[in-house]
């Protein structure tokens, strides 16, 4: 692992929680050829205005049977296979890859993609997309955890308003989201058949999806993901 940024740190206690040997963690300037000439996978983990600076000082020491993964946004397949010569994957996990439930989309235009896929697999889901795709996976399921927390935040203030003590509604808030989404994933309706199992006629929850709707957090929602990738579209022109 080159450089030790937040989701660098995040994927390292992941690894090292789901049982990984051998992994060895660099700053992101110095010292990273040593490190880069002994590994099996080489995970770049910097900033992408740092991404050329350690690719230029590693490049001689990559050798035959070696695996470079970028998990820098924005900086392109193409640009960093002009800088080195094996096979190289683009990985954008989260967060969450720190306790094992992360979400990572990869692109890679290698024909054998099963060593990144399993690699990223010990700490969540693992989709493969088209390269064109990651503008929208770094806002959805990159920034996602971001929208998620404020969701938590907002739900458990909603509570403390109504006299809950503030652990107990941030643990009710907190388990509820992780309750919506693990029966989302294991049982596989539409989130939409799944919100109406809860719904009753004149009931509560059917009054608090009124005032949501009118407060357009549907549409709010929507459109931080579509700003988020507009954003990561810029910088990809900017360091071009």
């Amino acid at each position: 692992m080159l450089g030790a940024g937040n989701m660098g740190s995040a994927l390292v206690e992941g690894w090292t929680r789901s049982g990984l040997r051998g992994i060895v963690s660099t700053r992101s300037t110095g010292g990273n050829r040593e490190a880069a000439a002994a590994a099996d996978i080489i995970v770049v983990a910097v900033k992408p205005h740092v991404v050329h600076a350690v690719l230029e000082e590693i490049r001689d020491a990559l050798h035959d049977g070696q695996i470079l993964v970028s998990v820098a946004a924005a900086v392109s397949l193409a640009a960093i296979e002009k800088a080195v010569r094996v096979p190289v994957f683009r990985a954008m996990p989260n967060l969450p890859s720190a306790i094992g439930k992360g979400a990572t989309a990869i692109a890679t235009r290698s024909p054998d993609p099963a060593r990144v896929v399993n690699l990223f697999e010990r700490v969540g889901s693992v989709e493969l997309v088209d390269e064109t795709a990651l503008h929208a996976v770094t806002a959805l399921s990159g920034s996602g955890p971001a929208y998620a927390y404020l969701v938590i935040e907002a739900l458990a203030a909603g509570g403390m308003k109504q006299g809950l003590k503030r652990g107990v509604a941030l643990r009710l808030a907190a388990q509820t989201l992780l309750g919506a989404a693990a029966m989302a994933i294991e049982t596989g309706p539409h989130p939409a058949e799944l919100r109406d199992r809860v719904v009753t006629p004149g009931g509560t929850t059917i009054a608090g999806l009124h005032e949501l709707e009118k407060s357009g957090v549907r549409g709010a929602l929507m459109s931080a993901v579509e700003a988020g990738a507009r954003r990561s579209e810029a910088r990809a022109k900017e360091l071009a």
